[in-house]
């Protein structure tokens, strides 16, 4: 909690002096404005981030009722290595995060992260890598190396991103035990990416470690050792425009495929060196209020499946939900979300907790609803409900609901 208050007096006394600023409610930061921040960005290197707090507690259902407070603090410095070295569609990116609080889903028992954002309370070292792009025959060629994140470049959905719940996220892929990271953890990797107006192919390799997420190195252990292994992931979206009597209508259709080399065990005992899934992942917008608005009706979905249930903790995962921009007459920016996600638990896993005398998991149902309130450009104050059914997957908890609120700032 120190680094809780700590900041909310900075932020607090950056808002004092801010108010005295032209324009600062307005403007796209929650940072005063800065005459060096534009003297910098027009040189080539400029930065940004997002303070989100949450409050929510369960005051029904789960293993026992609570209340926890999640924060994350995330920069990202950007330098453009065109402006400042000449090196043309060359850049390199730096990114760092600080989180503190609890879990909630320690106190409900349930399996999908209450607070997606929740991580290791320390501070950490995120992203450092090298990016270039190319225009080539009429698209770009973007390719980059370093220390990455896989679930920020695969298995993202713009609508599900903004769940509070993480079976909402990419990095519920994580739930099948392939180690793939995601913020604020990242591993050496190489990635490319070619796009056209109307579709993009990727493809990325990165290094698996159960070294990775050791909070004790702060991100700072580059280290590559002999038994460390690899995922490589695939992913071609086809993103069409369709033209409606009230605009355009952009969708996103996404299918994609993961192989991990690794020694993964078993639940019947031994070691797979090889795990494999599939995904599908769609967004759609389905209804626009007029011409010239982002205002209207999103709906999104995906699956996600690995075949190999001897390792897999779920390997069966499907989401969706629908989003709507701009519900409220003048309230052209506030948004509206429902979405339920389903999590099927490995048969492997519950015939070895039989055996074992536990209680085995079959599934697990994550629904959620939020409204965000877009106070300014930069702030957004979002209630949020959520209701677990068959929390933790045994049967032997209660459904729980779980209130809440995120309060987010970006800078």
């Amino acid at each position: 909690m120190p680094r809780v208050c700590t900041l909310c007096l900075v932020l607090a006394a950056l808002s004092t002096v801010s108010v005295r600023a032209e324009g600062w409610w307005q403007s796209g930061s929650a940072l005063p404005p800065a005459e060096w921040r534009d003297t910098w960005a027009d040189d080539g290197v400029s930065f940004g981030g997002s303070f989100d707090s949450y409050f929510f507690g369960n005051p029904l259902g789960g293993a026992a009722q609570g209340f926890a407070y999640t924060q994350s603090l995330y920069f990202q410095l950007e330098a453009d290595l065109e402006k400042l070295a000449g090196w043309k569609g060359g850049s390199l990116v730096w990114s760092w995060a600080d989180n503190a609080g609890g879990n909630l889903s320690n106190t409900v028992g349930n399996e999908f992260q209450i607070v997606g954002a929740y991580g290791p309370n320390t501070f950490y070292f995120d992203l450092l890598y090298l990016q270039q792009e190319v225009a080539v025959a009429g698209g770009t060629l973007t390719a980059r190396a370093g220390q990455l994140t896989a679930l920020s470049d695969f298995l993202v959905t713009v609508p599900g991103s903004n769940y509070v719940n993480e079976a909402f996220q990419a990095d519920v892929l994580r739930g099948i035990d392939v180690l793939a990271t995601y913020e604020p953890e990242s591993s050496w990797g190489a990635f490319v990416k070619y796009e056209q107006p109307v579709w993009y192919m990727q493809a990325g390799v990165y290094q698996v470690s159960d070294r990775i997420g050791d909070t004790s190195n702060h991100g700072l252990d580059y280290s590559i050792q002999p038994e460390d292994g690899l995922i490589a992931l695939f992913e071609a979206c086809w993103q069409p425009v369709w033209a409606g009597a009230a605009g355009k209508y952009p969708a996103h259709y996404k299918a994609g495929a993961f192989l991990s080399t690794w020694e993964y065990p078993r639940y019947g005992g031994g070691d797979e060196f090889v795990l494999s899934g599939f995904y599908l992942l769609a967004d759609q917008m389905v209804w626009r209020e007029g011409a010239g608005t982002d205002e209207g009706l999103y709906a999104w979905s995906n699956v996600i499946y690995s075949p190999q249930e001897e390792v897999a903790q779920i390997p069966w995962f499907v989401a969706g939900g629908l989003q709507y921009t701009g519900l409220l007459p003048g309230r052209g920016k506030d948004r509206v979300l429902v979405g339920a996600a389903y999590g099927a638990f490995s048969m492997d896993q519950a015939s070895l907790q039989k055996d074992e005398g536990v209680p085995p998991q079959y599934y697990e149902l994550a629904m959620e609803a939020s409204y965000g309130i877009a106070v300014n450009e930069w702030m957004t104050v979002t209630p949020d409900v959520q209701f677990i059914v068959n929390p933790g997957g045994t049967g032997r908890l209660p459904d729980a609901l779980v209130l809440g609120v995120v309060v987010g700032l970006n800078f």
